[in-house]
């Protein structure tokens, strides 16, 4: 004789908890997203009373190293030196205690790899006099309009791109110091290879 196996039926909470967990994730996540977005915002924002009290070039690092990125200045009386924590940037006096950042501040190289910076952000080193050579690596929130950006920047010699969506890349022609530009490949046409090339620009994809 058979016997019937009985069938456990599951129950309204277990049919509906999963889902409403799944719900909550969704929504948790959304909101994570929303406030992560506000905040890269508030981070890459140009603070314009600090720009007035310690000029271009200091604020472009102090903006860089807060993010996590690296910068060479040359910082009088300090000179030429690399710096990768906010708080190692000297002041006036070489205190903090009082002294007033100092304004003579001269922003030389830029190393951003897989940081937070957007296009907004990159205003900061819009025009910058001394820059010459910008490392651009993993930084998957900036897009071809940054490239307007790159291009003020006229004492610049090297551009690193790899890792980023830049592709949009001929406004880089008019830079008369570059030398030298690293891509990923298929960034850069082959034509507009060749127009590099012909301005002494060596085009490196890696």
């Amino acid at each position: 004789m058979l016997k019937l196996q009985r069938q456990v039926l599951p129950t309204l909470q277990q049919v509906v908890a999963p889902r409403h967990l799944a719900a909550q994730h969704i929504q948790s996540r959304t909101i994570f997203q929303m406030w992560n977005g506000w905040m890269r915002a508030v981070w890459n924002r140009v603070d314009s009373s600090r720009l007035e009290m310690v000029g271009k070039d200091r604020l472009a690092a102090e903006w860089l190293l807060k993010l996590g990125g690296a910068v060479e200045m040359n910082l009088p009386p300090s000179g030429s030196k690399w710096y990768r924590n906010y708080n190692g940037l000297p002041w006036l006096g070489e205190t903090n205690r009082g002294g007033k950042p100092n304004k003579e501040a001269q922003l030389l190289k830029v190393e951003a790899k897989g940081i937070e910076i957007t296009d907004s952000g990159l205003t900061h080193l819009q025009g910058l006099s001394f820059v010459n050579e910008v490392t651009l690596n993993d930084t998957e929130f900036i897009t071809n309009a940054a490239v307007e950006t790159l291009a003020s920047l006229h004492a610049c010699n090297k551009i690193d791109l790899r890792g980023t969506s830049l592709n949009d890349l001929e406004a880089l022609l008019k830079l008369p110091a570059l030398s030298e530009l690293v891509v990923d490949p298929n960034a850069v046409s082959e034509a507009l290879q060749e127009q590099f090339k012909a301005r002494g620009v060596a085009v490196i994809t890696r």
